[in-house]
């Protein structure tokens, strides 16, 4: 019972707001075109990909530590969020300056916000906690801000004060997270370049296990970004959306399981641990697959056989963290996962290069397949290294 309100409580936290953008897709396009909805929907991915690097895997230290060592942690996690920031915020400046359209400068801007207000974010302390309702009142807090906006502003705002209204609604939850916590746990923030690079150090095969399984989803819409028209890259980005809905509840699922893995368990139990993700998972694609017609009619764009794709992605991609996350870590093998995320996030930069300097055109669906093959060469690895 405890695992099942662990669940709900991060799925709530971590997931309205993503039901919220799926229901944005079709207004938002409705509203403000499909081209202004590429925009829009490249940026968050931008965004994504910068929130990923500053959480750098500390999600799992953080889920991995006791109530007692809690305090300590989160003011490592801090520190070392604080500093991931200062150096990602020169590549996030030469990207706008490069490669943006300025006329959209506003839409980056405003939803760097998140970025910034990323570091306040520790949810995963209030399991280790045993507080998760805690995080449920956060979710539908977030939930309601975000469903005001789309359901009441969306119609009367330009796009640049729309994304502006959005950022703001996602870091305030993150702040209120954050005054909560510090309420509940005796902790103190004071910038330490030491304490920071001792929590990266201890985090890395985290982050390069997978954060970096996850960056590479984000890398490829970026590049894509280049390679599509803003009607294609909408097309690829709400697919890819349906994608990150299906994974969210066996994503969460891990990191809860893998903090019980870590404080023993026993081995029958354990088998069955390792099924649960994937069993839910393949209930999520059989769900996904019989509604898809429907799906693709709810977005307003055709995407039957881009789901159809997707959900081969979303199977492998599951098992690939249950390999990873809940064998290989629990192993004391996390470096051995982090180098299959990161041998995967090169193939897919190398491959990447090659379709861009020679300019090979591919379709979404064609690009939806090399993204499942490049995740499935990953599974083999980890699989590999599981076995020996």
């Amino acid at each position: 019972m405890k695992l099942i309100i662990d669940f709900v409580s991060l799925l709530i936290n971590r997931g309205l707001d993503s039901v919220i953008v799926l229901m944005l897709v079709p207004a938002f396009i409705s509203s403000y075109g499909v081209e202004n909805y590429g925009l829009f929907s490249l940026g968050l991915s931008i965004i994504a990909f910068l929130i990923i690097l500053i959480r750098f895997g500390f999600e799992t230290s953080i889920l991995r530590s006791s109530s007692s060592g809690l305090p300590q942690v989160i003011e490592q996690v801090l520190t070392a969020k604080v500093t991931i920031l200062f150096f990602t915020c020169p590549l996030f400046l030469a990207y706008c300056y490069f490669f943006w359209p300025d006329r959209s400068a506003a839409i980056i801007i405003s939803l760097y916000l998140i970025v910034l207000f990323e570091v306040f974010s520790l949810s995963h302390a209030f399991i280790v906690l045993k507080k998760a309702h805690i995080l449920t009142l956060l979710g539908v807090v977030k939930f309601v801000l975000l469903l005001v906006l789309c359901a009441f502003l969306i119609d009367h705002l330009t796009v640049q004060l729309f994304t502006l209204f959005y950022a703001l609604s996602l870091a305030a939850v993150n702040v209120i997270q954050y005054l909560v916590l510090s309420k509940i746990v005796s902790f103190s923030f004071h910038y330490e370049w030491n304490t920071a690079l001792s929590a990266i150090k201890s985090s890395k095969h985290y982050f390069g296990s997978k954060a970096a399984s996850l960056l590479t989803d984000k890398l490829f819409l970026i590049v894509c970004g280049f390679l599509l028209t803003p009607a294609l890259f909408a097309k690829l980005d709400v697919a890819l959306k349906v994608f990150s809905f299906a994974i969210m509840g066996p994503m969460i699922l891990t990191g809860i399981l893998l903090s019980r893995i870590s404080n023993g368990v026993q081995k029958k139990r354990y088998i069955i641990y390792l099924l649960v993700p994937i069993f839910l998972s393949a209930s999520i694609v059989l769900a996904t697959y019989f509604f898809r017609v429907e799906i693709s009619a709810f977005f307003k764009i055709e995407l039957v056989e881009e789901i159809s794709v997707v959900l081969f992605l979303v199977i492998v991609t599951v098992v690939s963290l249950v390999i990873g996350e809940l064998i290989l870590i629990h192993r004391g093998k996390a470096k051995s996962n982090s180098i299959s995320s990161q041998i995967s996030l090169l193939l897919l930069l190398l491959v990447s290069l090659f379709i861009y300097f020679f300019n090979v055109e591919l379709n979404v669906v064609d690009l939806l397949w090399l993204l499942t093959g490049i995740k499935s060469f990953e599974v083999i690895l980890k699989a590999k290294y599981a076995a020996s």
